[in-house]
């Protein structure tokens, strides 16, 4: 199967790698620059989640919390 024939999905973007590894002038090292950078903005993302679920999270226990009383 020759890879350089098949066409390339359409979703599929190319990038310079010149451009990319331009500031450090190693490939390898840009793209775990850009891994790092990537951990940083999901960690970011999760904290923000969990930070939203915690706001329902909460209002339901006081619901629980209230309808134990009425059974007391």
């Amino acid at each position: 199967m020759d890879y350089k024939k098949m066409p390339a999905d359409k979703t599929t973007r190319t990038h310079d790698t010149n451009k990319i590894d331009a500031p450090t002038e190693n490939i390898y090292e840009a793209l775990t620059i850009i891994a790092k950078r990537a951990e940083q903005i999901n960690d970011d993302t999760r904290e923000e989640l969990h930070a939203k679920l915690q706001e329902f999270a909460s209002s339901t226990e006081s619901l629980e919390e209230i309808f134990e009383n009425k059974e007391q």
